[in-house]
């Protein structure tokens, strides 16, 4: 199960079933399930024979553009082309096209060497996702610059009142819109609900929250570390839920 998730968190979701076992016993099972996908949203979508054995990476055309078919893959969502960034075998990373509507229930397919697969996606305005990396210890930190220029980590943490910068994917639409596949290389580019940001709990002041430039599907969020210590890192946005464990390292 679960298929395609957010290319940043890589979370999954999961439902519990309840069945009769014999008698008056019952069992649980818990399923794994996609988690909704957000237009603009990196996805990596996982499987197999999805492309070729050895990965096919994307480059912008002529005119700045990611392409819709990547080493004889293509991603269909709603009907609409989905931007294609890395192609191989077992996966997939696209973006989820600017069109899909929240509350729909979109049919992804995914087409290679004249064959198809399909499943029906759940969409959401918003579904923000940290991209992260893992420590030795299996916790995960954010993949974080610093003001200072280096990434964020145990061995080069953020000083508090320090501006660091996140980078996330799933925020949803712009204004102004974008074009599928293209950078939206605009500074003044604004998400349709505010992008907030806690650290240990306590809130960090946003200076910017928006498309990351030179990046398609990427934003790049801006944030003052507030007066706390290394732990869990936040990104809210409208309604939608962050259930992801993620932190940055903190002086």
């Amino acid at each position: 199960g679960a298929p395609v998730r957010n290319a940043g968190s890589q979370l999954v979701a999961t439902v519990d079933y309840i069945v009769p076992t014999g008698g008056f016993s019952t069992a649980t099972i818990r399923e794994l399930v996609d988690d909704p996908i957000a237009p603009g949203e990196i996805v990596r979508i996982t499987g197999q024979c999805l492309g070729p054995y050895q990965t096919a990476v994307a480059a912008f055309d002529s005119s700045g553009t990611l392409p819709f078919t990547l080493g004889g893959a293509q991603v269909d969502i709603g009907g609409m082309a989905a931007p294609l960034i890395a192609v191989q075998q077992g996966g997939i990373t696209a973006i989820v096209p600017l069109g899909v509507q929240p509350g729909s229930q979109p049919t992804l397919t995914v087409t290679y060497s004249g064959a198809s697969a399909q499943e029906t996606e759940q969409a959401a305005a918003f579904r923000p996702g940290l991209f992260r990396f893992l420590e030795l210890d299996g916790s995960a930190s954010a993949a974080a610059i610093n003001q200072d220029g280096t990434i964020n980590s145990q061995a080069h943490p953020a000083l508090p009142g320090s501006v660091v910068a996140l980078y996330a994917t799933g925020l949803g639409t712009t204004t102004p819109p974008g074009i599928d596949g293209r950078p939206l290389n605009n500074l003044s580019a604004k998400y349709w609900a505010n992008v907030q940001v806690t650290v240990n709990g306590q809130q960090a002041a946003v200076l910017y929250a928006g498309p990351a430039p030179g990046f398609a599907g990427l934003s790049q969020i801006n944030a003052v570390i507030p007066q706390t210590s290394t732990g869990p890192v936040r990104v809210l946005i409208g309604t939608a839920p962050f259930n992801q464990p993620v932190q940055v390292w903190v002086q």
